[in-house]
C-alpha cells in the first residue's frame, strides 16, 4: 500500500502515460510529460493566442504560463477536489 507521502501530486504525476508491449517480453512504459508542463504548455497557447498581449516578452509569457499552471495544480492538490 502507497502512503500519502509517497503520492505525487499533480504536478509530478505524468499527462498521458501509456504502456506498450515491447520487443522483449517485458511491457514499456512511456511517461511523456508531466501535468505540469501540460498544463503550463496549454496555458502558454492561450496567452500568445490573445492579439492584445504584443508588449509582451516570450519570457514574461512562460512565467506567467508556469505560474498559472501551478496555480491550477495547488487548486487539484486541495483536499476533496475530485
Amino acid at each position: 500500500m502507497i502512503s500519502d507521502n509517497q503520492i505525487p501530486d499533480n504536478g509530478d504525476r505524468c499527462a498521458f502515460p501509456f504502456a506498450c508491449q515491447g520487443e522483449t517480453t517485458e511491457p514499456e512504459a512511456y511517461y511523456g510529460l508531466t501535468k505540469r508542463e501540460y498544463f503550463a504548455a496549454m496555458s502558454l497557447m492561450g496567452i500568445q493566442s490573445n492579439p492584445g498581449n504584443n508588449e509582451r516578452l516570450f519570457t514574461q509569457d512562460a512565467v506567467l504560463a508556469v505560474e498559472t499552471a501551478d496555480a491550477l495544480i495547488a487548486e487539484l492538490n486541495k483536499p476533496g477536489t475530485p
